[in-house]
């Protein structure tokens, strides 16, 4: 998921561009195997770089932490960040490349770990147990 945001920076601040997730099955570290559906993300021009705004919708693959099944686990990321360009210093933001390349991989993981459950359940069978 990289977007070339080029033809952004000749643009006045505020000005606005759509753009498209195509469906895609990733590998992330420290989550799993994750599939990412199709989204529309709306992209904004601020001074210091672009600010990123949609929901993805996103599947992830995990285990029960009852019965350790297999769970596929529906999530809606709701995804607010400003990427920042390289020259701007910032240590917690994401940041445009050089080439203009704003790279969507490493904001998305993030999201996901923050939004994932810690002890995922699956069935209602194993919702009702006390443990």
């Amino acid at each position: 998921m990289i977007y070339n945001v080029s033809e952004m920076f000749s643009q006045s601040i505020g000005f606005t561009k759509k753009v498209n997730i195509k469906s895609n099955s990733s590998f992330y570290e420290g989550i799993g195997k994750v599939l990412v559906s199709e989204a529309e993300l709306n992209l904004i021009k601020t001074d210091n770089g672009i600010w990123v705004s949609g929901e993805i919708p996103v599947f992830i693959y995990m285990e029960c932490s009852r019965c350790l099944n297999k769970i596929d686990l529906s999530m809606q990321i709701v995804l607010n960040e400003e990427f920042l360009t390289e020259n701007v210093k910032a240590e917690d933001n994401f940041t445009i490349d050089d080439d203009n390349h704003l790279r969507l991989e490493s904001c998305l993981r993030e999201y996901i770990i923050i939004n994932k459950p810690l002890k995922p359940i699956c069935i209602k069978k194993c919702k009702l147990m006390n443990y």
